[in-house]
């Protein structure tokens, strides 16, 4: 099984500091050097039993966090749950917004 098989939970953050915080949630972070595809960072760990992987992609909308859960499902086709970490709106630095 390769690495991107192992994963079952996908965690979409359009911005990256939802990324830090949802590195502050990993039990495990797997070691790794920067890892970025199709214009996507993606962070590797463990939560309990799962295996995550965490995308980031630096635009904001919600039709972009659905492309960015498409190129997740493409290179790991394992994942069988997305969560989506979204920020409130504050000044020039908007949530999740469409």
């Amino acid at each position: 099984m390769t690495r991107s098989h192992q994963f079952t939970i996908g965690w979409i953050c359009p911005l990256p500091l939802e990324k830090e915080a949802a590195r502050l949630v990993l039990d495990e972070e797997y070691p790794q050097e920067d890892v970025q595809h199709q214009n996507v960072y993606y962070l590797y760990g463990r939560i309990g039993q799962h295996k995550v992987v965490i995308g980031v992609q630096r635009r904001i909308g919600l039709s972009h966090a659905a492309i960015l859960a498409e190129k997740m499902h493409a290179g790991f086709p394992n994942i069988r749950y997305f969560l989506l970490v979204a920020s409130s709106p504050r000044g020039n630095h908007g949530g999740v917004l469409q």
